[in-house]
């Protein structure tokens, strides 16, 4: 449908009320956008604008007459010079505030600009694997999993952590990766997610236990006992205690592994029955 100036003057400010603008970028992710302004003979469609840190405004001259935009500040912020019949010209807003406008080669034509600073809502993260209190078995090859989501953008990456250590992270959902021969010990697992405006969320803490395993236990002598304990921690000191009716625990041996299997020894092992437990420090 064409239409002539006049009714253009009527119909084109109605699709661009402030309302409705500010229920569609407010509803939209967390990203600049790029709004378009018309110059007319002789006013802007729309005169008023809101638009959010960060936006780009194009004013594309549909007269016929030459016109222009500039900043009605002492030193202008922007200045567009002379724009003829289908030129543009664009500029980017950095800071919040209102920006009043005129046309300098016609002053009665002016409007306005007004700058919002968009609110960014942090993401939301949860683990789902493993479950809280679960035990496994050292060296462990541990599956983290996690959930994520933003509510005003997207997850922008997962970052995952042992006793805040962290293990690496995940772009993509699913969001999971692989924990690589995790020795013995307890483990307080979190995931931090970021969303594509920079704002971070830490989960909840999922405690788990990784226990070593003994092997090829021994009697090489008479008053010796030993075995091996795979999946330690290379240079965390290891203390094997003693009992003859697991009540009473008697420190017998140390050592400081430097690798991730290492051998215990009770050297007074002359007892019928003997049990043992190892703690590792910290």
């Amino acid at each position: 449908m064409i239409r002539s100036p006049e009714e253009r003057r009527r119909w084109i400010p109605a699709t661009f009320t402030g309302l409705t603008l500010l229920i569609l970028l407010l509803s939209a992710p967390l990203q600049a956008a790029t709004h378009p302004v018309g110059i007319y003979d002789f006013y802007f469609v729309p005169m008023n604008l809101l638009i959010f840190v960060g936006d780009t405004v194009t004013w594309h001259n549909f007269g016929t007459n030459l016109h222009s935009t500039m900043d009605r500040a002492p030193v202008p912020l922007w200045d567009s010079g002379v724009l003829d019949t289908n030129e543009e010209y664009s500029f980017t807003f950095t800071s919040a505030g209102t920006y009043a406008y005129l046309d300098k080669l016609h002053t009665v034509m002016k409007g306005s600009i007004t700058v919002m600073t968009l609110e960014n809502h942090p993401p939301s993260v949860s683990i789902t694997n493993p479950l809280a209190g679960a035990t496994f078995i050292a060296p462990m090859n541990l599956l983290i999993q996690a959930t994520a989501s933003d509510s005003d953008g997207t997850v922008a990456q997962v970052e995952f952590f042992a006793n805040a250590n962290s293990l690496g992270l995940a772009t993509n959902p699913p969001f999971r990766l692989v924990a690589s021969n995790l020795t013995a010990g307890a483990y307080a697992l979190t995931a931090v997610a970021t969303d594509n405006g920079n704002a971070t969320t830490t989960s909840s803490s999922v405690s788990i236990t990784v226990k070593p395993i003994l092997k090829n236990p021994a009697r090489p002598a008479s008053n010796r006992f030993q075995f091996d304990l795979t999946g330690v921690t290379i240079g965390k000191t290891n203390i094997l205690y003693a009992s003859t009716d697991m009540q009473s625990w008697l420190p017998i041996n140390t050592n400081l592994p430097s690798t991730t299997v290492t051998n215990l020894a009770d050297l007074t092992a002359t007892n019928r029955w003997r049990f043992y437990r190892v703690m590792q420090m910290p």
